[in-house]
């Protein structure tokens, strides 16, 4: 365990202060990320100087290695505090991977969206409740011929989506179950049918689900969900067979009906941000003041040639005993 002292301490005060992200317990998604990005400047900062952490770009993965590092230059003093550091930053880090990776995701699908010739209107990054459903919608377009939901995938694994609508992305040489890709959606569908309520005129969402990667192999076996890469999707949606079912009103209706239905949902994050601050804080100052730990030698047994040769005595004794059995045993035979 960590031995703290005044120098750790007032170390440990120091540095907490130069952590302002996360002043409060609950974030909308934008500020979500937003916030962990704040955060992970602010530590990357704080173990290396502003410059060069900007100019190599570094992140919460290089926080760790540094923080390794030190660890072992001190003779490891710290090892079970580090651990559960390192096991929170690899969260947060997490966390961050995943939120920019749909972000991007969205994005491209969104500028993607804009070279549709007809007539539309377009929202990303809708997020809508009811009840105890919370679900964010990834693009909606409203045009004269319906509404269309997309869910995107910026993914980069082969997938597969079964009979069930269970998608499966490959890793390795085995597809590992990922999510009912149908129920998700399936939920996404009739949050928006609320929201657009009223203004629904043919009960109908028109669902696809888009990959980013054209790369990926995609094999869908589930017949109600129709799949497309990006590069596809403004064609599926200008090529669309249906009807004019809506004018210019009634879509500019069903887009601010969206809007006034979205949800104001917060999220606290994964991991217990004022926890981790202290954590962080106390192990960096016992690893910047600590002195180093010298390992305890381990006295290795000394060889004693008479036991060595009385050993091996006794085995060639051992021997030698079953050579001359086996020889009576065969005179006796013959």
């Amino acid at each position: 365990m960590i031995k703290t002292n005044e120098k750790i301490e007032e170390r440990a005060v120091e540095i907490l202060s130069k952590i302002t992200a996360f002043d409060k317990d609950k974030y909308d998604r934008k500020s979500l990320l937003e916030e962990l990005l704040k955060f992970q400047e602010e530590l990357r900062n704080i173990l290396f100087n502003n410059e060069h952490a900007d100019s190599a770009d570094l992140r919460i993965w290089n926080v760790i290695d540094h923080l390794e590092k030190l660890n072992k230059d001190k003779g490891n003093i710290a090892d079970d505090e580090l651990k559960n550091v390192v096991k929170q930053c690899k969260c947060i880090g997490n966390m961050i991977s995943i939120l920019i990776a749909g972000v991007a995701g969205e994005n491209k699908a969104y500028f993607s969206l804009q070279n549709i010739s007809h007539y539309r209107k377009l929202l990303k990054n809708i997020e809508l409740s009811y009840e105890d459903i919370t679900s964010e919608l990834d693009n909606i377009v409203v045009t004269k011929k319906g509404i269309f939901l997309i869910e995107v995938k910026n993914i980069r694994q082969d997938v597969l989506i079964d009979e069930d609508g269970n998608m499966y992305k490959k890793e390795k040489n085995d597809f590992v179950y990922d999510c009912n890709i149908w129920e998700k959606m399936n939920y996404k569908e009739q949050l928006l049918k609320i929201a657009v309520g009223k203004y629904l005129k043919d009960k109908k969402i028109h669902s696809i689900l888009v990959f980013t990667n054209s790369n990926i192999s995609v094999e869908n076996k589930y017949r109600y969900i129709k799949h497309s890469f990006l590069g596809q999707l403004p064609h599926i949606i200008d090529e669309y067979e249906g009807n004019k079912i809506y004018t210019e009103v009634d879509v500019e209706n069903i887009i601010e009906s969206v809007k006034l239905n979205q949800s104001n949902k917060v999220y606290s994050p994964e991991v217990d941000i004022k926890r981790f601050k202290e954590d962080f804080a106390v192990l960096l100052a016992t690893l910047e003041i600590s002195e180093v730990r010298i390992p305890t030698s381990v006295e290795k047994p000394k060889f004693n040639i008479l036991i060595a040769i009385r050993n091996i005595l006794r085995r060639y004794g051992e021997r030698s005993k079953n050579i001359c059995r086996a020889s009576e045993h065969l005179t006796e035979v013959l």
